[in-house]
């Protein structure tokens, strides 16, 4: 990754409310989103994406499944100011 940490977006599928707020509420480092909304989390973290599955693996509980991606920093940033 050249030491610069990239950017994911996060979506909660299906399911209930909770997953998302489980989500949201511990995402994978313990620290929050750097934002959300609606059903959608978008972090910049120093994970690749396998270790963010995995961080993520334990939720969807209630029917859910958890979209993973890696997004740019121009979408990361057109997000964020929507």
């Amino acid at each position: 990754m050249g030491g610069k940490m990239p950017y994911y977006s996060l979506q909660v599928r299906d399911g209930e409310d909770a997953d998302f707020n489980d989500l949201k509420g511990m995402y994978p480092d313990g620290r929050p989103a750097d934002y959300a909304k609606g059903r959608m989390l978008y972090v910049h973290r120093p994970f690749d994406i396998a270790t963010l599955k995995r961080n993520i693996a334990g939720l969807g509980e209630n029917g859910s499944w958890i979209e993973v991606k890696r997004i740019t920093k121009r979408e990361f940033e057109w997000k964020k100011h929507q």
